[in-house]
């Protein structure tokens, strides 16, 4: 069972934070988590990767209230990063999953 730790609840793939009488979100990822998703120089077809990055941008932003979009597509575009994906489609397709 969590328990709350300073007005945090981890539940699920969300940390629930209670402020000033309000309920926010934020998605919250293991400690064990490596950021390893498929790799954009892979033998994959690209509609596949786009597939795989506009999926984790939707759940991040579902998942997480507006005031910490920034961070979590900040965390999201280094994972992407990391993983060989261009600067320039990471930033394409974040503005089409917000617009």
């Amino acid at each position: 069972m969590e328990v709350e730790e300073g007005e945090r609840l981890p539940f699920l793939d969300v940390e629930v934070i209670r402020f000033n009488g309000t309920l926010k979100k934020k998605l919250v990822r293991k400690k064990s988590y490596a950021g390893i998703i498929l790799n954009f120089r892979s033998h994959h077809n690209y509609r596949l990767k786009i597939g795989i990055m506009r999926s984790n941008i939707i759940r991040s932003l579902r998942l997480t209230d507006v005031e910490f979009w920034g961070e979590e597509l900040n965390k999201l575009t280094g994972i992407f990063l990391d993983n060989g994906y261009p600067s320039e489609v990471i930033q394409r397709n974040i503005r089409a999953v917000k617009s």
